[in-house]
């Protein structure tokens, strides 16, 4: 990735950094379109905002390491939690407030793009949030 792909990570963390700010979200699902993305995008999210715990996590993510990430993003230890074609389905943390998608090339009527969505979508009935947020970044 260029320069066009740095920009569109910085404008990423500030979608997550505004989310959190302006709309107090506390749990926010990434869905990143590779494993360097998801890297790069939690190292300038920590140094933006060194007071906000987010991780990780890819298909190369050991069981072990992926389910302690996981249980900490479930109990709230971590706000944000980016991953790269890992958390699209069958994946459960009700308290998740905001999904972002920067996934530039992702159609919306892409079943899996309705499933990433879900992740948020739970709704109170189902012991989810009142509200979600859910962002599409399409890059530029």
């Amino acid at each position: 990735g260029g320069p066009d792909t740095q920009s569109q990570m910085g404008i990423t963390v500030e979608i997550i950094n505004k989310l959190i700010q302006n709309e107090g979200r506390e749990s926010i699902l990434v869905f990143t379109p590779n494993v360097k993305w998801g890297r790069l995008c939690n190292i300038i999210l920590t140094l933006k905002s060194p007071n906000l715990n987010s991780e990780y996590i890819h298909g190369g993510t050991s069981s072990l390491v992926r389910n302690l990430i996981i249980e900490d993003f479930r109990k709230m230890q971590s706000q944000v939690l980016f991953n790269c074609e890992i958390l699209t389905t069958g994946f459960d943390a009700p308290r998740i407030d905001a999904v972002v998608i920067a996934r530039p090339n992702m159609d919306p009527n892409d079943p899996l793009f309705r499933q990433m969505v879900g992740r948020g979508l739970r709704g109170p009935k189902f012991g989810g949030t009142q509200s979600c947020s859910i962002v599409h970044y399409r890059g530029n």
